[in-house]
């Protein structure tokens, strides 16, 4: 079976938004960590919203609306699928329902005109890397990695000409190896820039500089036991290949979000998705500069596993988003949560502003 750091999440977590469980095999990179669940959510979690009657009015998404884009459940699945919501929490609806496979990883292209995803179906068990419309038309498959990446490809991330989209290649059938890598359409070629190997792992996107210039990523370690993640790092790394700079270390167990719209700082978290196989430890959001000095907190309110704030991004109008894990109670060796929630943050430093409970997670549609 393959596996990877996201298993550990379900372990110790039990998110709605993660792995799938894993095995005691070594693990395989071909399948990513945080979105790449084939469970079902508990019965305590919440689940998409159900798909209304035919008969209501069809929801319309225009040019230069404002959509958080998600991956959830709808009702009685066991994969996910993609969501539409808006920033008030209303319409939102399921796309691509139609579409076979588990939708994942989604990332909108910086005019906001479409976005590019993962499905992992019977033809690409993988991970293939699509694109559609923001409403959800027109999808069509871009790669699904070819010779280079075998073991799969997942996590597109396209850079700020909308010319390409890294990518998370994998190219060891054996599922030891994971690359930060480069997608062309125009050529389908895919170039890999830099290359792990088990015990370190690869998940998550490499997220662009807004001059096109890099990429940030985490790195992942397992433990010698090879049974839960013990620590990660941030990296950078030009967007043409080259040496890689460990912007922190493995005890500081962060993992990285996106650019700030300035490219001074780097926005990350503090044991971001409970990756450790106890989870009742704070998990906040910090900046650092891609050299990485400056280090400093945003966040506070983090305090134990009841509420975790993770998966920081910059919006391009300077704010930024957190995703929140809400736990039911406090205390206990493993906090268990129980929802997630998307919340505005001042970059500067302060405390999560809640958006409607709705939406679960995602990202917010670039309005040029």
């Amino acid at each position: 079976m393959h596996r990877s750091a996201g298993s550990l999440v379900v372990r110790v977590m039990a998110l709605a938004l993660v792995g799938a469980a894993c095995s005691a095999a070594p693990p395989a990179t071909g399948t990513p960590t945080s979105e790449a669940a084939t469970t079902a959510p508990s019965p305590s979690l919440p689940v998409g919203p159900s798909v209304g009657p035919t008969s209501e009015p069809e929801i319309v998404v225009r040019d230069g609306e404002p959509w958080f884009l998600s991956a959830w459940y709808l009702p009685g699945k066991r994969t996910k699928d993609l969501f539409l919501t808006r920033p008030d929490g209303t319409d939102s609806h399921p796309i691509l329902a139609d579409l076979p496979g588990e939708h994942l990883a989604a990332a909108w292209a910086p005019d906001g005109t479409r976005f590019a995803f993962t499905i992992r179906d019977a033809a690409t068990p993988l991970g293939s890397i699509w694109t559609a419309n923001a409403d959800g038309s027109g999808a069509s498959r871009l790669t699904d990695g070819g010779g280079a990446c075998p073991d799969g490809i997942f996590h597109p991330s396209w850079s700020p000409d909308g010319s390409k989209l890294s990518v998370i290649c994998y190219p060891d059938p054996g599922g030891k190896e994971g690359s930060v890598a480069i997608f062309d359409p125009a050529t389908s070629a895919v170039t890999r820039l830099y290359t792990v190997s088990w015990p370190e792992h690869l998940d998550g996107r490499a997220e662009w500089s807004p001059d096109g210039a890099s990429l940030a990523f985490t790195i992942y370690h397992w433990d010698p036991t090879d049974q839960f993640v013990d620590g990660s790092v941030v990296a950078v790394i030009s967007a043409t290949g080259g040496p890689v700079d460990r912007l922190t270390t493995f005890d500081m167990d962060m993992s990285t979000g996106n650019w700030s719209p300035d490219g001074q700082e780097i926005a990350i978290a503090s044991n971001g998705v409970g990756m450790r196989h106890a989870s009742n430890e704070p998990s906040n959001v910090y900046a650092i500069r891609p050299d990485g000095t400056g280090l400093r907190q945003i966040t506070r309110s983090s305090v134990d596993g009841h509420m975790r704030i993770f998966a920081p991004a910059w919006t391009p109008d300077g704010r930024m988003l957190v995703a929140i894990g809400i736990a039911s109670a406090s205390g206990g060796t493993v906090t268990t949560v129980d929802d997630i929630r998307l919340a505005f943050v001042d970059p500067a430093g302060g405390e999560p502003d809640l958006l409607p409970s709705t939406i679960h997670g995602g990202t917010l549609r670039p309005t040029p």
